[in-house]
């Protein structure tokens, strides 16, 4: 598509943690917008069915470096979108190895496809856990520095600590990341 001799990019959305709470709603509010979707999906996760119809999914994994370029490749026109909404919610104190991989280790993973693609935006979903608690009545600020080691209440929060301060170093180690 050509407008005043440039080429207009056709936008599409990536969205990671589709059949889930926040990403199934990410992406029925895209769609609702006539955007283009993308949804990552782990394959024969039941909650599949909570991914709005219209959506094109791609079965894969955080993990998987197959699944992962599979989900990132797109037309070569297309402006890229990631919202990365996938994480496992840990309530527990102790560690889980699981709960680390997907959570950190494929935030890593999102970051280097979103650097090795020419992804336009990278919109990345932590947790107000990944913020220190203060004692009651103070209010807590945005940080910008993320540590597993500040305080943090519960292995979730950790993990998302440590994967926030990786789309932070991102940011500073590559300007051109956004």
């Amino acid at each position: 598509i050509r407008k005043e001799n440039k080429i207009m990019k056709k936008e599409i959305y990536l969205v990671t943690g589709a059949a889930g709470f926040l990403g199934s709603n990410v992406c029925r509010l895209l769609s609702e917008r006539g955007k283009r979707v993308r949804g990552l999906v782990l394959n024969g996760d039941p909650a599949e069915k909570y991914v709005p119809k219209g959506i094109e999914i791609v079965h894969g994994d955080l993990l998987d470096e197959a699944s992962l370029e599979r989900f990132f490749t797109t037309d070569e026109d297309d402006e890229v979108y990631v919202i990365h909404c996938a994480s496992i919610v840990w309530v527990k104190v102790e560690a889980n190895p699981k709960v680390h991989a997907v959570n950190v280790d494929g935030t890593a993973n999102i970051i280097d496809q979103c650097l090795r693609h020419r992804v336009r935006k990278l919109v990345y979903i932590s947790s107000i856990g990944a913020i220190p608690e203060l004692p009651a009545g103070q209010k807590i600020k945005e940080t910008d520095h993320f540590s597993p080691d500040d305080g943090l209440i519960g292995y979730y929060s950790k993990t998302k600590a440590e994967a926030s301060q990786l789309v932070m170093d991102a940011l500073k180690q590559h300007p051109e990341f956004d």
